[in-house]
């Protein structure tokens, strides 16, 4: 996590203790139902939080994501980008998480129920 979050520095982008946990919950949970869904061939730690974390969160570079009033994440599959977005901006904004096969959306509302997200399945 510590490089993670020095990564994320680099980025402008500050990780609190509350989205460090959050994003610990994510992976915990994307490992777990990975084995039984196959939403990822990356599970190794640092490497889901260098290329689906940051890399969710690099938008930074060409957007100014603080004046963003509403997202949606086509295909979301197990939940890049919206939820890394979600737990570290867009706390008031409305995000849309449009899941393509019906057997991953149970991933998408596990976040929502657990990471206190106000997100919408489609």
């Amino acid at each position: 996590m510590k490089n993670f979050i020095s990564k994320m520095e680099k980025l402008n982008i500050e990780i609190t203790d509350e989205m460090a946990e959050k994003f610990e919950k994510y992976y915990k949970l994307l490992v777990e139902k990975n084995k039984v869904m196959n939403l990822t061939a990356i599970t190794d730690y640092d490497e889901v939080l260098l290329k689906h974390f940051y890399d969710s969160l690099s938008i930074v570079r060409t957007m100014d994501i603080k004046n963003v009033e509403t997202v949606i994440d086509v295909g979301t599959g197990g939940g890049f980008p919206g939820i890394p977005l979600k737990i570290v901006f867009l706390i008031s904004v409305l995000l849309t998480l449009l899941v393509l096969q019906v057997r991953l959306s149970g991933i998408i509302q596990w976040h929502n129920g657990q990471h206190n997200l106000e997100l919408i399945v489609v």
